[in-house]
């Protein structure tokens, strides 16, 4: 499965059983409808330089606000369309870990901010494909 993106600007990618993510990060998960989540390079230009990001643990209904990203212009809420429950805080991202950090502003869609366990079904139907994202953000 490609990633599926939110009309707020952050995608998903479904983790596949075999996916190194699975035995150096998840070992002891069972889950099969695992995601990682992460902003997109649209997001991430319009918000300007991230100098910050926070994530909760819990189970969040469908637009409840599981974290921020913050830059120097603006602070956004981390949302997806569909419930969810957080699995996983990216173990290398500190609140203020300048790596990190440099990282997700040079390169977004190759760094993921969060593990969470969804519904496939439900969130096909909420999020776009790439070429509809592509569509979406150039209207």
């Amino acid at each position: 499965m490609s990633k599926l993106y939110t009309k707020d600007h952050f995608w998903l990618e479904k983790i596949a059983p075999d996916s190194p993510l699975r035995g150096a990060i998840l070992p002891r998960l069972e889950q099969e409808n695992l995601y990682i989540f992460g902003a997109t390079q649209h997001g991430i230009d319009a918000l300007g330089e991230v100098v910050a990001v926070d994530v909760y643990q819990g189970n969040y209904r469908a637009n409840e606000t599981f974290g921020t990203i913050e830059s120097r212009k603006a602070v956004v809420d981390l949302t997806v369309p569909v419930p969810c429950t957080l699995i996983r805080v990216n173990h290398l991202m500190g609140r203020e870990d300048t790596k990190y950090l440099q990282s997700l502003n040079e390169n977004p869609k190759q760094v993921w901010i969060a593990i969470l366990e969804i519904s496939d079904q439900i969130l096909t139907e909420k999020c776009m494909t790439e070429e509809a994202y592509k569509k979406f953000i150039c209207n």
